[in-house]
């Protein structure tokens, strides 16, 4: 059955992320000029970077990996010697330490089973050798760069062969044969590479919270390992007891890895967490695991101030080593020179002109090199701004693909926030269950106001203010954000929206200056173009936010006070982002003309929305191009203008509630239908009604269109889902790998009891594949009449069908079902 959403494992999908430009790595500087009065030895002791493995290793979760698997020639990346010298030499230029390789389970393609467990074979004899010899060969080229290997790998994870012949699943099964095997495997690999530096690993997500089976499976393999392995246990998932508990088992070299702002790259200091998570598990000796990954995709980072900060505060706050995350990407050199400069000396003090000084040797204009870091810098801190009001700490979270007026709205704030996937906080303090990080999130540094919170501050009688603020507190409370009473010198939404202007303005003069210059460089001209281009995005994208989160203070003014002008400004403030809006998806459609991988919270029933909905709601998008989100900013002026001239009395303004994802989502012309089904006539054969919750029905109080509509009523079905219509797939065929829009009028019949919230959902759906397709769950009140425009992108499977279903007791009539295949 559809569960409410959860996107993939958050490291994978950053892994994947990386790896579309792990190959294409841009040329590190001079190691004269990055090192030029370094201390002698570094303040972080262990310096990586890392990467995704390319290669699946008999794990589905590595679909489009697996055809990598099993060959040795040119055209497998992990065979690819050139491109691996080429990252190891610039690894040592700089002094990296280490290369973490990201992988589910890697040991099926390096490990020789032989009679033991014969039944995890993977790879003929002929394979094994080969990848064998490549990974001495690689293990041997780093180690001669003074550079060690480190597997980071999830549990429980076990290969197809070996999960079938014991009739098990391939992840999440903790008994003492899985412990057994895993010993065996783990002291198997490294028995069989002496040499590779070592393994981290935590006790999640399959189980999450699994320290018995890391202790007794994983460091029980390491115990037989001599000389002893280095291990380090990622906290994620974990409680600090549990971590004291692996840690403490293992009498190797070993340490503790926590997220250094955990997904997103958004505040110039480490998480506070680190310090906490060492001081409660007994560790002093901290790794962090992060960089500028997630919302910083597809944008340019290059601050080296804000690296030197958050590099600073944590070496101060027991920081001694570093795992470097999406510093690969296209025009990133100027933030990995940041990060590997004060990896080896955070106690250095900051300086622009070193940073200058690199940058006129890079593009041969000193001239060119102030006002061209200055753009850099300011360009850089764009969605660090705007993540202080519109908060999440997930790497599911992208706010470059922009997010609607309600959203701005409904987020929580840097200070109010905890954890998205958060069921409660326990009364010890820790996140429950542990399925994340298990500390709630901490003080950031000042209180940033909510629009809300900041709004209902502005009511003029006193008792009215503090009665609603009262009852918001409270309901926010309980939909999990840790919201607090207003603060002397609180930081406002008009605030954050005065500071991305003025990221955006000191940009923009040096984009001028620069583009006044720089006919002077003499090198690296198209590298140049290239972060320029990302830079005037980034503007673009500022004044995206700028507009949006004004507009949403002018939203809320107006419902709550009434204020005529308001509802003007408002509009108006929209109208100037869609505007911001074309030129950045000008300039990112032409920068990746292919579109871009994100993922994004899209709502589909009215809030309040609790951190988990936020969780839930999370969709991913493929390949999409940022034009084509162009017409969602566009429906909702038009959307927000109306409601807002239709809300005069103050019981109408109160009522307001902006446009929602689904009701702005144009219908894309040019697709080629595929189906339409109004259930007037013959077309009721294209599909499958289910005889206990789906009737025709010609009752003129429940028909949406026309004479006849299809019901779906869970009400008497006593099941929690309820799938009360599929077409039928040998009529109504989806092809594999193509993109589809599905578009359906309804009216709700009964919008459900609130047990189950929301209570409709639809998908494409694959017996093989499993379910595919955004926004697919959503509710609106009793009465409403209205349509859901659906996309969806099938995978490699041709036997996909739509479904309608129903979570919990509800009632929706549904017609006018189209289907189109989209270019």
């Amino acid at each position: 059955m559809l569960q409410m959403m959860k996107p993939k494992p958050l490291a994978l999908a950053t892994a994947i992320l990386a790896y579309a430009a792990a190959w294409a790595i841009d040329e590190a500087p001079p190691a004269s000029q990055l090192w030029g009065g370094a201390p002698s030895s570094p303040g972080l002791t262990f310096r990586a970077e890392s990467t995704l493995l390319p290669l699946g290793g008999d794990c589905a979760i590595y679909p489009d990996l697996t055809r990598f698997d099993r060959n040795a020639d040119a055209g497998n990346p992990f065979h690819d010697k050139a491109a691996w010298l080429r990252r190891l030499d610039r690894m040592k230029t700089l002094r990296m330490n280490a290369l973490v390789l990201l992988h589910y389970h890697p040991f099926a393609l390096f490990v020789d089973y032989g009679d033991r467990y014969p039944e995890a074979t993977y790879l003929t004899p002929d394979q094994l050798r080969a990848k064998q010899d490549m990974l001495r060969w690689l293990i041997a080229e780093a180690q001669s760069r003074g550079i060690r290997l480190y597997f980071l790998t999830y549990n429980i994870w076990l290969p197809a062969g070996f999960a079938r012949a014991h009739g098990i699943e391939q992840s999440a099964v903790d008994s003492p044969l899985t412990r057994e095997y895993t010993a065996w495997t783990v002291a198997k690999f490294f028995q069989t590479f002496p040499d590779f530096g070592g393994l981290i690993m935590h006790a999640a997500e399959s189980p999450p919270g699994c320290a018995d089976f890391v202790e007794h499976g994983v460091v029980a393999g390491l115990r037989r390992v001599t000389p002893r392995p280095h291990f380090i246990l990622w906290d994620w998932c974990s409680y600090p007891w549990q971590v004291k508990q692996v840690l403490s088992s293992y009498d190797g070299p070993k340490g503790f890895m926590s997220y250094l702002q955990y997904e997103q790259f958004f505040a110039s200091k480490a998480d506070p967490r680190i310090r906490q998570m060492a001081e409660l598990s007994d560790n002093r000796q901290a790794i962090a695991l992060g960089g500028p990954k997630a919302g910083n995709s597809y944008l340019l980072f290059a601050n080296p101030e804000m690296v030197h900060d958050v590099l600073a505060d944590f070496h101060r706050n027991l920081g001694r080593g570093i795992v470097m995350e999406a510093l690969d990407q296209p025009g990133r050199w100027l933030a990995t020179s940041a990060f590997c400069r004060y990896s080896w000396a955070p106690g250095e003090a900051y300086r622009d002109g070193f940073w200058e000084d690199m940058l006129a040797d890079r593009y041969g204009s000193r001239d060119l090199a102030r006002p061209l870091l200055t753009l850099f810098k300011e360009a850089s801190l764009v969605l660090s701004s705007q993540m202080k009001l519109t908060h999440s700490q997930s790497g599911a979270f992208c706010p470059q693909a922009g997010m609607p007026l309600i959203q701005v709205l409904e987020m929580g704030s840097i200070s109010t926030y905890i954890f998205e996937n958060a069921q409660a906080l326990g009364v010890d303090g820790f996140i429950h269950p542990n399925m994340g990080l298990c500390i709630p999130s901490h003080d950031w540094g000042p209180y940033v106001l909510p629009v809300r919170q900041y709004v209902m501050g502005l009511i003029p009688d006193v008792a009215e203010r503090k009665q609603r603020l009262s009852a918001w507190l409270a309901q926010d409370r309980s939909l999990g954000f840790q919201p607090q009473p207003a603060q002397s010198g609180a930081v406002t939404p008009l605030d954050v929206a005065a500071e991305l202007d003025g990221h955006v303005a000191r940009a923009q003069a040096a984009m001028a200056e620069v583009s006044r210059l720089k006919d002077s460089e003499t090198s690296a001209r198209d590298e140049l173009a290239l972060m320029l281009d990302y830079a005037a995005k980034n503007i673009a994208l500022g004044e995206f936010y700028v507009h949006k989160d004004r507009a949403a203070v002018a939203w809320e003014r107006y419902r709550v006070l009434g204020t005529p002008s308001d509802a003007t400004l408002c509009t108006a403030e929209l109208a100037s982002s869609v505007k911001a809006w074309r030129s950045y998806a000008a300039l990112g459609d032409r920068l990746d003309p292919g579109g871009v991988w994100y993922q994004n919270s899209v709502f589909c029933y009215p809030p309040p929305w609790s951190q988990t909905d936020f969780w839930n709601n999370y969709s991913a998008a493929h390949c999409t191009r940022m034009a084509e989100l162009t017409p969602l900013w566009e429906r909702e002026v038009e959307a927000v203008r109306e409601r807002l001239a239709g809300a005069q009395t103050p019981a109408e303004r109160e009522a307001l509630v902006p446009p929602l994802m689904d009701e702005i989502v144009p219908w894309l012309p040019g697709g080629r239908l595929v189906a339409s089904i109004d259930f007037e006539g013959d077309d009721s054969k294209l599909v499958r009604i289910a005889a206990d919750s789906g009737r025709l029905t010609d009752d003129q109080a429940e028909v949406v269109d026309g004479k006849r509509s299809l019901v779906g009523d869970s009400r008497k079905t006593g099941r929690e889902w309820t799938e009360y219509m599929t077409t039928d797939p040998s009529v109504v065929h989806f092809r594999p790998k193509t993109r589809y829009q599905i578009r359906l009028r309804y009216r709700v019949l009964d919008g459900g009891d609130g047990k189950f919230r929301p209570p409709f959902a639809m998908a494409l759906r694959s017996p093989k594949g499993g379910d595919v397709g955004d926004m697919r769950m959503w509710g609106r009140p009793s009465g409403t009449v209205s349509e859901r425009v659906f996309t969806a992108r099938t995978g490699d499977f041709g036997d996909y069908f739509l479904f309608l279903s129903i979570h919990g007791q509800a009632a929706i009539a549904v017609d006018d079902i189209a289907i189109q295949e989209l270019p």
